[in-house]
């Protein structure tokens, strides 16, 4: 039992100095193997031949990257960005994006957008936005059975438009490989606003066979809108928008024109459109 702990501990004092060994050569060949400062490329501030001619590189000459192992250890640095440079930028430039699109999750008509945003960024990350566009509304399938069921329409209001102000900021720019042959570069945006919703009632006033009348509102507007562009070349990108609105509405009796009720609606839509950047 003796000879077998003599043995035990033996077998351990031996693996303890082989590695001991090994990392005082390992440190020691390191050593030896750090760059002098005559090493170094470039002519040294003390050389009197450096005022004389620039040093030639050659194959045998070291650089210190001793600074870059101390920085390597250091717990943030501040001074590295993942970006560095970009390819196509937003600083300092207005850009113009004719868009068009439909309104979302709006059971009573068929609607589409057209307008137009006008952006100005004052850094890659942070800029404003005008956008303005019309509604044209009609209709939807479900309005029209309603009305041919029961001889009367639905109380609602049809969109006819909005115009407004936003705040963009772009966390994200990206690339990514289209088919391994084309590199896209594309960068994402929230742009929270505020503005207003242009709205319009109808309703058909007793006695039967007198004309509609119709309401306006022009509701207060909150907007959260997500946005995407994919730069084609330094002038040109292609935009792709989800605005999402929140605004109070008045909603009117479809035969009488007496208010009814007030109710806050969300509108969601969907836009395309092709941005020029000046």
């Amino acid at each position: 039992m003796r000879t077998l702990s003599t043995i035990i501990l033996f077998s351990v004092v031996v693996s303890m100095a082989i590695v001991l060994w090994t990392q005082a050569h390992a440190a020691d060949k390191y050593q030896r193997n750090k760059p002098k400062t005559s090493e170094i490329v470039g002519p040294q501030p003390d050389d009197p031949k450096a005022s004389q001619a620039p040093s030639k590189k050659t194959s045998d000459e070291k650089v210190d990257v001793s600074g870059l192992e101390e920085r390597y250890w250091t717990a943030k640095d501040t001074e590295f960005k993942v970006v560095q440079n970009r390819l196509y930028t937003k600083e300092k430039r207005f850009s113009v994006t004719p868009t068009v699109g439909p309104l979302l999750f709006d059971p009573y008509t068929s609607s589409w957008n057209y307008g137009v945003a006008v952006n100005y960024y004052f850094t890659e990350r942070h800029g404003v936005e005008l956008t303005a566009y019309s509604t044209n509304a009609t209709e939807s399938d479900v309005t029209s059975f309603f009305k041919s069921t029961y001889s009367t329409g639905p109380d609602f209001n049809f969109p006819r438009g909005y115009i407004g102000g936003a705040y963009n900021w772009v966390p994200i720019y990206a690339k990514l490989s289209l088919l391994e042959h084309k590199i896209l570069y594309f960068d994402m945006g929230v742009s929270p606003g505020l503005g207003f919703t242009m709205l319009e009632s109808v309703s058909n006033v007793q006695p039967s066979g007198s004309k509609p009348s119709t309401k306006t509102q022009l509701a207060p507007t909150l907007a959260i809108d997500l946005y995407q562009q994919v730069f084609l070349n330094e002038h040109w990108a292609l935009r792709i928008d989800f605005r999402n609105h929140i605004y109070p509405e008045k909603v009117y009796n479809a035969n009488t024109g007496d208010e009814r009720r007030s109710k806050t609606t969300y509108s969601g839509t969907f836009m395309l459109g092709v941005t020029f950047y000046q």
